[in-house]
């Protein structure tokens, strides 16, 4: 009794179709039913790209050995196979085997402050490659801290820095000023003499002057008014000048005179206490009693 063999290939059918990848989506669009001696064939084509293969149905008559790889697949070029018929004077039956499809592990770069993380597909058979983005670049998270406080003149530095990556930058800060406060009065005005008033920062001590203009003179007083009931003192009286410079020069003038008398005075002493000594020690020949 003839065993008649149909050679129908299981056809396992991916959930993930790439064909660039060698992953097809074939589909039997066509098939011819072998006889005893005649060849039949499966034609199979990807629904995705229109690759096709035709598959071999041997005449049924045949008494066929194992099948031997002639050339073995890679993940997107097909194989090779084959097999022998036994009867008469030999008969070698060829068959493709598909693609095995890349394999691949991933590799994640975290993205960062300036640039796109990113995921690496390699496959472990055959070292290809593929890379997809992963997340965006996350820009800088700077922290800010005043490095140089800015003052009255001098402005100041504020430095920023990445709490991720440790970028940094410098930035200036505008110098504050002066604040002056309200006027303060150093010198007041005085009939004749001008005076002297300043306001101060609080913040560094700089002061801004000002002058006062001097008070009015005092009128004089008219020929018939003046009186001398009051006696002149022992020392000369000390008349106010038209100005603060003539003034100063009298009182001046009156200290180095006073000085004067007060250095006669002290030499009168000594020459008086000298002469009693001498005259004590007898050196003039004479013997007082």
């Amino acid at each position: 009794m003839a065993v008649i063999l149909f050679c129908l290939p299981a056809v396992t059918r991916a959930t993930t179709y790439d064909c660039a990848a060698g992953k097809h989506d074939f589909r039997a669009v066509k098939t011819v039913k072998p006889t005893k001696t005649t060849d039949g064939f499966v034609l199979y084509r990807c629904a995705l790209c229109g690759l096709e293969y035709k598959q071999i149905l041997y005449a049924t008559g045949h008494k066929w050995g194992p099948w031997t790889t002639t050339k073995k697949p890679t993940c997107t070029q097909p194989g090779t196979e084959e097999r022998t018929c036994s009867v008469g004077v030999g008969h070698r039956e060829t068959k493709t085997i598909p693609a095995t499809g890349h394999h691949f592990t991933e590799t994640i770069v975290q993205p960062t402050c300036t640039q796109p993380g990113k995921k690496t597909y390699t496959c472990t058979i055959c070292g290809y490659t593929h890379t997809e983005a992963f997340g965006a670049a996350l820009g800088h998270d700077y922290a800010h801290k005043v490095t140089t406080k800015p003052t009255c003149t001098q402005p100041g530095t504020e430095t920023s820095v990445c709490t991720r990556c440790g970028d940094s930058y410098t930035e200036s800060i505008a110098l504050l000023g002066h604040d002056y406060g309200p006027w303060i009065t150093e010198t007041p005005a005085r009939p004749g003499v001008a005076g002297r008033r300043y306001r101060q920062c609080p913040r560094c001590g700089d002061r801004i002057y000002e002058t006062i203009p001097a008070l009015p003179l005092p009128e004089p007083e008219p020929a018939a008014m003046r009186t001398h009931a009051t006696p002149p003192s022992r020392l000369p009286e000390i008349t106010l000048a038209v100005t603060n410079v003539a003034a100063l020069v009298t009182f001046i003038a009156l200290l180095f005179g006073e000085f004067m008398v007060l250095a006669w005075k002290r030499r009168k002493k000594k020459e008086i206490l000298e002469q009693k000594r001498y005259e004590e020690s007898g050196a003039d020949g004479y013997e007082y009693l």
